[in-house]
This record gives C-alpha cells, structure tokens and sequence, in this order.
C-alpha cells in the first residue's frame, strides 16, 4: 500500500508540475487579450533604463506583470548560422576585435504594422520611449481603441516624437475627436492620419486645434472621405496658423468648389469694390476712434468695429494677406476637373511651392489652358504636379559584361 501511495504521490506531483509548465508556457506567448484582466500597478520597482527600446520594454513589462508583446521580442537566430561549407577559412583575429567594436545603431523608428496592441504594452512603451533614441512612432492598422490612442498622445506630449503616423484606424464618430488631441495636446511636427475615415465630422476639431498649434509642420489626411463643406471648414485654421508647411488631403472627394476655398486662404486675395469700400470704412471709423474718444463710448465702438485684416498694396492694388507659410498641397486622387483657380493662386502666393493635381478628371480644356498658362509662366510648370515622376527604367547588362561573368567562374 505504501509503494501505491508513493507512485500516486509521484504521478500526483509530475501532474501538477506538469499543468505549472503548462501554465508558464501558455503565459509567456502573447495573444490577443492575454492582458486584459491584469490591473497594472501605479508604482513600479525603481529600475535604470539601458536606452535600448527593446530590452526594456521588456523589463517593464516584466515589471508590470503582463505579458511581453513580440514586437519587443528580440530577432531570432538565423537559420544558416552553422556553416555548411566543409572549407575552413582562417579568421584574421585583428578583423574579429574591429567586428566585436562594432554594435548596430538603435532605431529612431518604432513600427507597429497590423497587430493588435494591449493597453499593458503600451504602457510598458511608454515607459521605454524616454531614454531610448526613438523621434517617429507607426500605428498602421492596429485598431487602437480611444484609451490606446491618448497613450500614444502623452507619449509625443513631451517633444521627443516628433513624427506619428496612425493610420487605417478608423473610429466611430462619436470617438474620432481623440485625433484633434493628437494636435492640441501634443509637440509633434509631422502628423499621418491616412485612412481613418473622419470625414467632415471632425474638420472643425482639427481646424481649431491647428489655429493654436505652434510644432505642427505637416498633416497627412489622404483617404479620410473629406468633401469640398469638409475642406472648406479645414481651410479657416490658416488664417491663425503660421507653422503648418504641408497639407496632403489626396484621395478624397474634392472638387474645384473645395480647392478655391482652401486657396482663398493662401497668398494674396484681391479685394472688390464693395469689400474695398468697407475696408476703408472700418479704417476711417478706427482712426476716430483712436483720435476722438467718446466718453462711456469707446469700449463699445471698438468692439463693434472689426478689427482691419492683413493688407497689402501692389500696383496701386489692395489685397488681403493671406497665409505665406504653407509650401506643399497635395491634392492628387480627387474630383477637381477645372485648375484654372489653381494655377492663378499659385501666381499669387509667394509661399506655394509644389501643388500636386497627379490622378484628377482634369478637363481638355483646362490641360490646354494650363499649357499655355505654363509657356509664359515657369513657375506655374515647375510648381503644379500633373504627373506621376516618370518610371525608371533599369538597362540590360551588355553582352560583354555577362560573357566576362561566365569566364570568371570557369
């Protein structure tokens, strides 16, 4: 009996070590909500970062009790490691010391393509990113949720990203205003936010966040269903903005009606005679104002007189000032037919360097009118893209070449 008990004890034992092994081996590969149910703690053990992103978003995901994603987990062996060659070559030991000195750089990208990201591992990223060599962060289709999102905002919130790129992360639109904080709440200069399906719904959030915004350079809104009412709303925060140099809103749904509310925004704008007459209004009623004031009155005519707009006289001509800041427009994939407006605000803006019309429904008459709008001036074929940069064709090696290749490994 005893001999029975000890070999049930034993198997009882394997068993049990058995299903911990088990445990331990379903735990230590991640998969989707592996994470969920794990409370992160709010304090974590002091710890000294290596400045390697990899090596210690693990160890804080050690530290925080979750499972370590395989984006951080290190790259395998190669499979040819063990030589196959019968050949041995001996090794020149200086070549071996200057190998030895040599580390690979660490990446200044981190890139996260097609894969679900818990909130567990974006914190324990967040953790790594500060000491680590790391300015441009990629999310493209991850399905982040909106708390994952506003991580990601207070990981770029300190200045140190500089470039994000959340793309085909599509919200609902009750949600989608997480995207303007990636703006407002952040120091990053280059913004992709391709694919995201905002629509004209969120237009005035992203306008009003980049009226205040001070870092932003570039905004990618390429395939996001905007249509002319949608641009129009985007095209007022150029007024207040003076950083913004890029503005990429291809494959939408724009029209000619669209473009001429954004470029009314951009460079010079003649006034008409009824805008002139007003203009001069205002003007004389502020220098009354400013000359002669009334008791009790001032404060009030002041704020009934609007403030005079940014002007500028050439050749005896008054125009509005618009925006000079913004350089790049690229309105290529859309439903613009007619480009005349275009290339006439190009003459007129002293900053638009490069329009981008590549893939419009562009008119016969409207390519003929730019051809010869082209020939008299050189700055509207240099800054108007119509094309796509043509192809490069590689050359076939000559004959000579492949005869020499064929002698050398006879």
């Amino acid at each position: 009996m005893k001999k029975t008990n000890a070999k049930e004890d034993k198997k009882a034992q394997e068993a049990a070590l058995a299903a911990k092994l088990a445990e331990e081996k379903l735990k230590a590969v991640w998969r989707k909500n592996v994470n969920d149910q794990i409370e992160l703690p709010e304090k974590l053990p002091a710890y000294a970062p290596t400045g390697k992103l990899k090596i210690d978003a693990m160890k804080y995901s050690d530290l925080l009790g979750i499972t370590t994603h395989p984006l951080f987990s290190k790259k395998p062996f190669p499979n040819n490691s063990v030589p196959t060659s019968t050949i041995v070559i001996p090794e020149d030991p200086t070549a071996k010391k200057e190998d030895e000195k040599k580390e690979e750089p660490e990446p200044t990208v981190f890139a996260a393509h097609s894969t679900e990201i818990d909130r567990g591992t974006l914190r324990a990223l967040q953790l790594a990113l500060p000491a680590s060599k790391v300015n441009t962060l990629r999310f493209i289709n991850c399905a982040l949720s909106v708390p994952a999102i506003e991580t990601v905002c207070k990981m770029c919130a300190s200045g140190t990203i500089s470039t994000l790129q959340l793309e085909w992360n599509p919200l609902s639109t009750e949600q989608e205003s997480v995207f303007a904080k990636l703006i407002s709440d952040t120091k990053l200069q280059h913004l992709s936010l391709r694919g995201n399906r905002i629509g004209n719904s969120l237009c005035q959030a992203l306008a009003d966040a980049l009226k205040t915004n001070k870092t932003l350079k570039s905004i990618d809104l390429w395939s996001n269903d905007i249509t002319d009412e949608g641009l129009a709303v985007l095209s007022s925060m150029l007024l207040d903005n003076k950083t913004l140099l890029s503005l990429s809103v291809g494959r939408n749904r724009i029209t000619e009606n669209g473009v001429s509310s954004l470029l009314s925004q951009v460079g010079l704008i003649k006034m008409s005679e009824q805008e002139l007459q007003s203009y001069r209004e205002r003007e004389r009623l502020l220098a009354e104002v400013q000359k002669k004031p009334v008791k009790g009155k001032k404060q009030t005519m002041e704020f009934e007189i609007a403030p005079l707009e940014p002007t500028e006289d050439v050749d005896g001509h008054l125009f509005w000032a618009r925006n000079h800041t913004l350089l790049h427009i690229n309105l290529s994939y859309n439903l613009i037919t007619d480009a005349s407006y275009i290339a006439d605000r190009i003459l007129l803006s002293r900053s638009l360097s490069r329009v981008v019309l590549i893939g419009n429904p562009l008119t016969e008459a409207s390519q003929t009118a730019l051809s010869s709008l082209s020939e008299t001036h050189t700055d509207i074929a240099e800054k108007l893209i119509l094309l796509p940069p043509a192809r490069v064709v590689c050359e076939e090696p000559a004959a000579l070449d492949v005869a020499e290749c064929v002698s050398a490994q006879a």
